[in-house]
């Protein structure tokens, strides 16, 4: 509830009824090459627990990844650009909520409409993958994917984009199909979640459980036993990780697939009534033995899903880091005043 600038363009709108796809999913190939690389950032969330930080003087929420951690690009656009390292920008797809327009609208106009996916309402993670998964995949039946949230800050984006290009040639190659990358833990943090890997060392390791923001003293015992932070960044196979979402997901799944065949306002109609699927508790959790693990090197990584995180990642930013100013809503103020108030 501090002074911060939106970013343009924000000013109330009313949504644009259409549907989850910008201008329809065509369930039609291209005729391109097959094996294609595909990136999926995820920016639908309504970003809940940063509202004390992303909440302007006229009380409009701005969801996180729209905002900015020291007045430089946004979450959503430090994303797009994380994407663009292992992957054409082209085949960079982007899933937001229809009621965000007036936050993405001028953020993402430079980009191309189609890969643009508006959701009607938030249903989940794993539903909100589904939906563009479908399409890689009718684009290209043998595509890989890369999938990245959109409200992640890290300072040395080189070491992640090779994590990022590995995991996606072992999901490839690999027997899984599917690789998380699990980032080596800088402390014992309690509120991320944790990947606990098994078998012998190599490339990847296969994952024996997750654990979800357990306590300091687990933590502890976990970081000790060489257990990973959860990133939620992985790669895979897009037919592979659209099973594991039906497998897993069940009835919603399978009822969304059928609407997006039929085409037309089925998808829409269907997607409302639909119960939520998380990805991470509904699907990965449930199937460890189809999963594998990258260990990320130390590269400044941070989650921004909590006012304490975002104060930690100011704090431990490297000196002299500059980026340039724009006229939007700035993390990096509202946690200052926030700490002072």
């Amino acid at each position: 509830m501090y002074l911060l600038q939106a970013p343009p363009g924000s000013a109330p709108t009313t949504p644009t009824r259409t549907s989850p796809f910008a201008s329809g999913l065509r369930l039609s190939r291209d005729g391109g090459p097959t094996g294609s690389r595909w990136a999926i950032v995820l920016a639908g969330g309504d970003g809940t627990r940063l509202r004390p930080l992303t909440t302007d003087d006229a009380g409009t929420v701005v969801p996180k990844q729209f905002c900015s951690l020291s007045g430089g690009p946004s979450l959503l656009e430090a994303a797009l650009a994380r994407a663009e390292r292992p992957v054409p920008r082209d085949r960079v797809l982007r899933v937001v909520a229809a009621d965000h327009e007036r936050f993405w609208r001028e953020q993402l106009a430079h980009l191309p409409p189609q890969n643009v996916f508006r959701l009607a309402c938030n249903r989940g993670t794993a539903l909100g993958l589904f939906l563009p998964l479908l399409f890689v995949l009718n684009r290209d039946p043998e595509a890989s994917v890369v999938v990245l949230p959109a409200d992640h800050h890290v300072e040395d984006e080189a070491i992640l984009a090779a994590s990022l290009r590995a995991a996606l040639d072992d999901a490839v190659a690999g027997e899984s199909g599917v690789v998380l990358l699990g980032m080596s833990p800088q402390d014992a943090t309690a509120d991320y979640g944790w990947i606990i890997p098994a078998g012998p060392y190599g490339a990847t390791r296969a994952v024996s459980a997750f654990v979800e923001k357990p306590g300091a003293v687990r933590a502890g015992v976990l970081r000790a036993q060489g257990a990973l932070w959860n990133t939620f960044l992985f790669a895979g196979r897009a037919r592979v990780l659209r099973d594991l979402i039906e497998r897993h997901a069940g009835a919603p799944a399978r009822e969304l697939a059928s609407a997006v065949a039929l085409g037309g306002d089925a998808v829409d109609r269907v997607y409302e009534v639909l119960e939520p699927v998380d990805l991470s508790h509904d699907v990965f959790a449930k199937a460890p033995a189809a999963l594998r693990v990258l260990e990320v090197p130390q590269c400044g990584w941070t989650d921004l899903g909590t006012p304490q995180r975002v104060r930690a990642c100011l704090a431990q930013r490297r000196p002299g880091t500059v980026e340039r100013p724009l006229p939007r809503l700035r993390l990096d103020v509202a946690a200052a005043r926030m700490a002072s108030a």
